[in-house]
């Protein structure tokens, strides 16, 4: 899967510019990306998921890839008030192909360790657009109980939303990049037939599970 080899080698390398930025007011270093983390008016530094979306980017300029910011979804949401609503992508890549420009998949960026129905709605989106996604999740560190806390909120909104929507197929890189520790685990979530949607229960416990097959970086 050439689109997925990619994404996971475009978020490798995502997390290995994200080591190098400096944190104001640290001064650069040559192999630092022009972009900082900048401080708060507390002197507290501010991290986000936009500096992970701007070095995405950043390396997107030199592929063959093109990408759109905040882009419309094609299907409709009611993810706040009473009416559905377009909502929008954080990212979305394309490419050429056949001589059609195509897009290919849409990336979500989030940061820290945020409720379940943060995640939720931007995992709605992943699912029910039925493209290849990629989450990209920025954590300033972690101890042992981090990911595990963050991999149950993933797994309880995960079930509600296939069997919600009920996809055909859920095709989602995950990343989750740790600033301080300077670690990223990265792994491919490939849902593609009834029998594994039957099952998808015990194959979420199995994805999230740390120590399986995960991409340590």
């Amino acid at each position: 899967m050439p689109l997925i080899d990619d994404l996971i080698e475009i978020n490798k390398r995502v997390c290995q510019d994200l080591w190098q930025v400096a944190v104001f007011p640290q001064i650069p270093s040559i192999l630092s990306p022009h972009l900082i983390f900048p401080e708060y008016r507390q002197n507290a530094i501010r991290y986000s998921e936009q500096e992970s979306r701007v070095l995405f980017c950043n390396l997107l300029d030199r592929t063959a890839y093109f990408y759109s910011i905040e882009t419309p979804t094609q299907n409709q949401y009611r993810q706040s008030g009473k009416t559905d609503i377009s909502a929008r992508s954080d990212l979305s890549l394309y490419a050429i192909d056949n001589e059609n420009l195509e897009k290919k998949a849409n990336i979500e960026f989030k940061a820290k360790n945020p409720d379940s129905s943060q995640i939720g709605k931007d995992l709605e989106k992943l699912v029910k657009e039925a493209l290849p996604g990629n989450w990209f999740h920025t954590l300033v560190n972690t101890d042992k109980g981090t990911l595990p806390s963050l991999f149950g909120k993933f797994k309880e909104e995960l079930v509600h939303n296939i069997t919600t929507i009920q996809p055909v197929s859920v095709s989602i890189v995950f990343c989750f990049c740790v600033l301080k520790g300077k670690e990223a685990y990265i792994k491919h979530l490939n849902i593609g037939n009834q029998a594994a949607f039957n099952n998808f229960g015990t194959i979420l416990d199995k994805f999230f599970d740390i120590n399986n097959n995960w991409i340590v970086v």
